[in-house]
């Protein structure tokens, strides 16, 4: 019996035909959905990060892991708020589209924080980590003061 081969870019796109779900346009919810997982992600990441930097867990290699995670998600937070996603459940107020010149610059403020955070830790020194720590809190701040809800709102 003689076995056909089958060219590999045949198996390859036929693979990806069948792994690759058809994506509706994205609804309000799930834009809200996803802000919110990335932006709980971030926070976790800080936490961590303050965790091992006071020194409350003893697995300061990780510094930098949390680091580059907050930078990475720092770099995303411009594209977590499309126009019509805000839905009940958000903390996000209005004035972030109402204001998009504002909020870019607050965006770009935490861009900027993040990746200097991250640059910061990469130095190990710890008066470079906690200066830019101070930032990234600064930034965070910024931003949540001016465009999201309090939370003793709800």
């Amino acid at each position: 019996m003689q076995l056909k081969t089958v060219p590999l870019a045949l198996v390859l796109i036929t693979s990806y035909a069948i792994a690759t779900p058809a994506f509706a346009e994205t609804t309000p919810e799930d834009a809200y959905d996803y802000r919110h997982s990335v932006m709980e992600s971030l926070g976790s990441h800080a936490h961590a990060f303050f965790l091992l930097f006071a020194g409350k867990v003893d697995q300061r290699d990780q510094m930098g892991t949390h680091a580059n995670a907050i930078a990475a998600v720092g770099a995303e937070i411009g594209t977590l708020f499309p126009p019509g996603s805000s839905v009940d459940d958000s903390h996000a107020l209005p004035l972030i589209w109402e204001e998009p010149d504002q909020f870019s610059e607050a965006v770009q403020n935490a861009e900027t924080a993040t990746a200097g955070f991250a640059a910061a830790v990469a130095t190990g020194d710890q008066k470079t980590i906690a200066e830019g720590f101070k930032a990234l809190g600064e930034a965070c701040k910024g931003c949540h003061d001016r465009f999201r809800e309090d939370d003793d709102h709800h």
